[in-house]
């Protein structure tokens, strides 16, 4: 699928579109919204799915924040060790803020490149579980294989480029509309639906491809 195919996708089906709006600003009832997003990633097709099955959806959007915690235990480690225990010395010694800045940087190094690497591996778990089981979501093996392909990064790039656009446009008419005061919630609304839809779509063609 084209990449502005994939934008314009959250927009191909008013209906579905009003639905997803809604489902995104309602607490607890929008962790349907990632059941929904990987919906858009394996449905094919440049029209947005139907919202059927919204208990199903809802199930398997609480399944995917599990999977995801699950794989951002070891980010979590990497955090608590190295900044965590910096923060403490920080805390216990403040004179000896200086000698701590080298903890602090590798500290950082470490905790943003294990982060860039979950964000990276974690779409591959969710799309595994989505065409198949929970179990599937640790098939390290399979996922490893798939984060190393050209078209997965390629794809990965292009999602994170799609989020950046709509992000940006939302931010833009929020501006122009923040002395509505509603304006601006609306926008945010349609600009996170948009952005799960567009980028999950393009997520779902790089896991397809060969």
């Amino acid at each position: 699928m084209a990449f502005v195919t994939a934008l314009k996708r959250p927009f191909m089906g008013i209906k579905n579109l009003i639905l997803g709006i809604v489902v995104t600003v309602v607490p607890i009832l929008n962790i349907a919204l990632q059941g929904y997003a990987l919906r858009c990633a394996t449905k094919k097709g440049s029209d947005l799915p139907e919202w059927s099955g919204f208990g199903s959806l809802w199930i398997k959007g609480l399944l995917a924040l599990v999977i995801s915690v699950i794989w951002s235990i070891p980010l979590m480690i990497v955090a608590g060790l190295t900044l965590g225990s910096v923060v403490f010395d920080l805390i216990s010694n403040p004179a000896g803020a200086a000698d701590l800045l080298g903890s602090a940087v590798l500290g950082t190094v470490l905790t943003v490149l294990v982060g860039l690497f979950t964000a990276y591996v974690v779409p591959i778990a969710l799309l595994n579980f989505a065409n198949g089981s929970f179990g599937d979501a640790f098939a390290f093996g399979k996922i490893f294989s798939k984060a190393l392909t050209s078209s997965w990064l390629v794809g990965w790039v292009l999602a994170i480029f799609a989020g950046a656009i709509i992000g940006l446009v939302g931010m833009l008419l929020s501006a122009l509309l923040a002395i509505t005061i509603v304006g601006p919630i609306i926008v945010q609304a349609i600009a996170g639906f948009a952005a799960s839809v567009a980028g999950w779509t393009l997520l779902g063609e790089a896991y397809s491809a060969r």
